[in-house]
């Protein structure tokens, strides 16, 4: 039997994890799916939501699948349970040890199939499994290369998001159409939404308007320029934030830890 493996972070999971996972089931009519969230991916940093409502989101994405899809795919929370940072290798290794006659193959977007000589042993990668592998709207077909495992590319292309940008609407409060409706709620709860209430509840009138409004500028730009789309939506949310602290507790505070403030005394004063 064959086994396609579907790893990732899933921080959110979204219509593009659902339409390639799709695929990749109907291009192998005989095959199950084993979707594996990561606790965290080696070449990413720390997830945003915890291990366990990712688990969770997951889940209730995975039911949006047709009913046939649905009953060939389970979810497997072996490196979610393990708590550090596991490699592909690893989870290939354990597959193949309770399936020794069964095929491996690896689902993956045409992103991480150019970044697969960066991940830990590659080749052993190679001799476990083969990959299928789905492009994104504009980007050339993924080429076979030497060292490399098999490759098939999936026919058509696959929605371009980002789980980053996805997480940096979320945190603006937003609810992105590109969730799965299960998810969304899960979402807006995970991501940013204490910020949001404690802005809302100590910005003077009217700010918390004009703050959510600066985010979703500095999220635009962010991705006009090339940056990080999460941090700039952050740095929006709170560039007004300390005006909901009183005066007399900004001097307090600045004498408290001895900052470095030109003139700190005078400026605790007049113009904190």
């Amino acid at each position: 039997m064959e086994t396609i493996v579907f790893g990732g972070s899933f921080d959110p999971p979204h219509e593009a994890h659902l339409r390639l996972l799709a695929a990749g089931l109907k291009a192998r009519p005989k095959a199950r799916a084993v979707v594996m969230p990561a606790w965290r991916s080696p070449l990413k940093g720390l997830p945003a939501a915890p291990a366990g409502d990712r688990l969770a989101m997951t889940a209730a994405a995975l039911k949006a699948l047709p009913a046939g899809l649905r009953k060939r795919a389970r979810l497997d929370d072996w490196e979610l349970k393990r708590g550090r940072v596991t490699y592909s290798y690893e989870t290939l290794r354990r597959l193949k040890a309770a399936m020794p006659s069964g095929r491996l193959t690896f689902l993956a977007g045409a992103d991480s199939w150019a970044g697969l000589p960066r991940w830990r042993r590659p080749d052993e990668v190679a001799r476990l499994c083969g990959f299928l592998v789905g492009r994104r709207p504009g980007a050339p077909p993924p080429r076979p290369a030497a060292g490399l495992p098999p490759l098939e590319v999936l026919p058509g292309t696959f929605p371009d998001l980002s789980s980053t940008v996805l997480r940096a609407r979320l945190t603006l409060g937003e609810v992105p159409s590109e969730l799965p409706a299960a998810v969304r709620s899960a979402g807006r709860r995970l991501y940013g939404s204490a910020l949001r209430a404690r802005l809302e509840r100590e910005l003077p009138g009217g700010r918390y308007e004009h703050t959510l409004a600066v985010g979703r500028m500095a999220l635009e730009l962010a991705l006009r320029h090339g940056l990080c789309p999460e941090r700039a939506a952050l740095a929006g949310l709170l560039h007004d934030c300390g005006r909901a602290v009183p005066v007399p507790t900004m001097g307090a505070y600045a004498r408290a830890r001895r900052l470095d403030v030109v003139a700190r005394e005078e400026t605790a004063a007049r113009a904190p």
